[in-house]
């Protein structure tokens, strides 16, 4: 399966409708911080419009996720935009209460993942930031996914270049995401990289050139190495360019493309030139795109194709 994002949204077994009537409450678990009794668990029949929001919420987020993991484009930008955008949007002051530890874990854990879809990112990403704290490394692995939905400017990125040194898998990859689709806005802002950015490239050289990381996270963090935007870079990117995984070329290319330097083109040409797969090279050829855009060339892309012979003969034209 795609690991776009790591953290698939599970389905969980909650009942939307069904007698309001009272069923006999649980125990309370003790708090395993202070030993105290916890607050008792919530009686999910007894208020049904409450259980139908996280259970709508959940399925509905699982339709979308099921739908990016199959590149459906059209159909997840539908469900985000006219189905959980508007949900999460009218319901965001009880999901934001939701992420409260005392709050019903399951109820919880579906509004920690559902708050992203929403569209006020202000109020949204300061409730998630506490999160990455958490002891639970799904909780906050589930908080990234969140944070990378929401893809906020401002998002503060000290605690998220620290992650990247996080034990668990799933918490480098989905914060390796958040990082890149950060850096994008910033990016697309004309932001220049802060001091707490800079610091996070030492890591994440480290990170590509580690053949024993998983190559997800090496994909995405060879991205976001790009995104960074220092030249220094440019060599361990194009290096990338020739590594035995698919998934890190291609995202090693769209690096060296938001770089934006044209000492990368021959190396893109190159790999162009190495009979890849069609998703590939339509990367690569988005990111020699890219560069000529920012330095001013004539790029007909369409015209262009894939066709490493055309690359080439631009590239001669456009350097004469």
């Amino acid at each position: 399966m795609n690991r776009t994002l790591a953290i698939v949204l599970s389905g969980l077994c909650l009942l939307a409708c069904g007698s309001p009537s009272k069923a006999p409450e649980a125990p309370a678990p003790a708090d395993p911080e202070t030993g105290l009794p916890g607050t008792p668990p919530e009686n999910l029949l007894a208020k049904p419009e409450r259980g139908k929001l996280y259970y709508d919420l959940d399925q509905y987020s699982m339709r979308y996720m099921e739908a990016r993991d199959k590149g459906e484009t059209a159909a997840w930008t539908s469900l985000h935009d006219t189905v959980l955008r508007p949900m999460v949007d009218k319901n965001l002051g009880e999901l934001l209460t939701a992420l409260d530890k005392a709050s019903d874990p399951t109820f919880r854990r579906i509004a920690i993942r559902g708050v992203g879809f929403g569209s006020d990112a202000p109020r949204i990403a300061p409730a998630l930031m506490p999160l990455l704290a958490d002891r639970d490394t799904a909780v906050v692995s589930d908080a990234l996914v969140s944070l990378y939905l929401l893809g906020w400017r401002e998002t503060p990125l000290t605690p998220i270049v620290a992650l990247l040194n996080h034990p668990d898998v799933d918490v480098r990859n989905n914060d390796a995401l958040v990082l890149l689709r950060v850096l994008r806005e910033h990016n697309r802002a004309g932001l220049p990289p802060s001091e707490e950015v800079r610091a996070a490239s030492g890591r994440l050289v480290f990170l590509v050139s580690d053949p024993k990381e998983d190559e997800f996270v090496r994909a995405h963090a060879a991205a976001a190495l790009g995104a960074i935007g220092d030249p220094a870079a440019t060599d361990v990117l194009t290096n990338l360019l020739g590594d035995r995984s698919s998934v890190v070329r291609t995202r090693a290319a769209e690096g060296l493309g938001l770089l934006g330097g044209s000492e990368a083109i021959p190396a893109l040409l190159q790999s162009l030139g190495s009979n890849r797969a069609p998703g590939e090279s339509h990367v690569i050829c988005a990111a020699m795109e890219s560069i000529a855009r920012k330095n001013r060339w004539p790029c007909d892309t369409e015209a262009l194709g894939t066709d490493p012979t055309n690359w080439r003969a631009w590239y001669m034209a456009v350097t004469r």
